[in-house]
């Protein structure tokens, strides 16, 4: 057999047993297939939001008003998102963020959700340095030490007015998926009746 012939086989069995490194490492950054956004509608108007914000480097645009996902160009080019989502961080639309966004937040404490029929008339925030679900009272997650998970604090519900100035309650349910895949959040939303006077 001559060397080109064992040269070129030897290549060939190479790049057979080589691994895709698409997939054994793939690009962090890199969106992945389908929706990273799926809502599920139930009674009495209440949604479902699942959410994939595992990458650490991308965030997702979640259009409350629609329940949908925006992709990055259509949320930067019509500014009609309400949160982006990345890893444990929740941004609202407004603020030190996005200066020409107009969704505010009220942070509400031990409030019952499933009551909450019209939205409060004050206490409405926009992003800081700190954004509004991560940093009044305490946060939307608390930090497990001994466990090194997160929980969601079941103390606090939001209120959110969106781009299109309509009111929605909302609270986090879970940050992780049935696998235990973290940053896979659970949202519990619906739309509320706006307040008398508007904040």
């Amino acid at each position: 057999m001559n060397s080109f012939r064992v040269t070129l086989l030897l290549s060939l069995g190479a790049v057979g047993c080589a691994p895709d490194l698409r997939t054994e490492f793939p690009f962090d950054g890199e969106t992945k297939d389908g929706p990273l956004i799926v809502v599920t509608v139930g009674d009495n108007n209440s949604r479902v939001g699942s959410v994939d914000a595992t990458s650490k480097s991308a965030w997702v645009y979640f259009d409350l008003d629609h329940d949908k996902e925006l992709k990055v160009e259509e949320a930067l080019a019509t500014n009609a998102w309400d949160l982006q989502l990345q890893r444990f961080t929740i941004k609202s639309n407004g603020g030190s963020g996005n200066p020409s966004g107009v969704v505010k937040v009220a942070v509400l404490k031990d409030i019952n959700f499933d009551s909450l029929g019209t939205a409060p008339s004050s206490g409405y925030v926009q992003d800081g340095d700190t954004p509004a679900f991560n940093g009044p009272e305490g946060g939307w997650y608390i930090y497990d030490i001994t466990k090194h998970g997160v929980n969601p604090n079941t103390a606090l519900t939001y209120v959110v007015e969106s781009s299109e100035q309509k009111f929605y309650k909302l609270r986090i349910t879970n940050y992780y998926d049935a696998a235990g895949t973290a940053a896979t959040l659970t949202i519990d939303y619906a739309p509320i009746t706006a307040p008398a006077v508007l904040p």
